[in-house]
């Protein structure tokens, strides 16, 4: 789904802004999620910048109304830094390309969506593991090192240690 949309209706958050957590998202408000979204809670879309000549695909979704004014329509996250020009967060569009960058777009997020269903359940785990860590690099070393030897034994025979990379204690 193709977006056309003029540039001074979108937001940019930059890393700094939060575009590092969600880099890629588009929030619509209301009325643009009402015109592209429907009854769906988010789709691919390919941004189409009129003035620039500029495009970028990603993830929409209808935005938290709290978040938009007047000024704009679309909230878009990236993990550029701010300043960074807009030729460098969209990508150009070449002359008379639309329609193959567009289907382009449209692959690249249905790939990525594929991905993140095929591996969501084990970052659904990793985050699990991390929060119990309070520590998103180390958490296993940080697990391993809580549960005592008799607790680690019946993990070991029930194995879940092994799933969980987490070593027998001596």
């Amino acid at each position: 789904m193709n977006i056309r949309i003029s540039q001074n209706r979108i937001l940019v958050r930059y890393w700094e802004d939060g575009g590092d957590r969600k880099a890629g998202l588009i929030l619509l408000n209301d009325k643009l999620a009402d015109e592209y979204l429907g009854t769906y809670a988010y789709a691919p879309v390919v941004l189409d910048i009129l003035e620039r000549g500029l495009c970028k695909g990603g993830i929409a979704q209808r935005g938290n109304p709290e978040d938009f004014t007047d000024d704009y329509d679309l909230i878009f996250y990236t993990f550029q830094k701010r300043g960074t020009p807009l030729e460098k967060v969209f990508k150009k569009i070449p002359e008379g390309r639309l329609d193959l960058v567009e289907e382009y777009c449209k692959n690249d997020i249905l790939a990525t969506k594929a991905a993140w269903n095929t591996t969501k359940e084990d970052y659904k785990a990793r985050e699990i593991l991390a929060d119990i860590a309070n520590s998103p690099n180390d958490a296993n070393s940080i697990l391993d090192n809580l549960v005592n030897k008799e607790s680690k034994e019946a993990f070991i025979k029930a194995g879940i240690l092994e799933s969980m990379n987490i070593r027998r204690q001596k």
